[in-house]
């Protein structure tokens, strides 16, 4: 089996779909506003504010 795990190796003049492929999209315009993950992120921020100056200190 080839390093591409199904045995086959890329023709390289075909291009890579991949490569061109991109998106771009506002997380907060993706989470409905009244959805729990906001409530969840609004607490994590608020304990990451309090922690901020052990961290660095910590790691300074």
């Amino acid at each position: 089996m080839g390093p591409f795990g199904n045995g086959e190796i890329p023709d390289a003049r075909r291009p890579n779909p991949q490569r061109s492929l991109r998106a771009i999209a506002d997380l907060e315009e993706q989470v409905p506003r009244d959805h729990p993950l906001r409530r969840i992120k609004a607490v994590a921020e608020a304990a990451l504010e309090r922690l901020s100056p052990e961290f660095d200190r910590v790691y300074a």
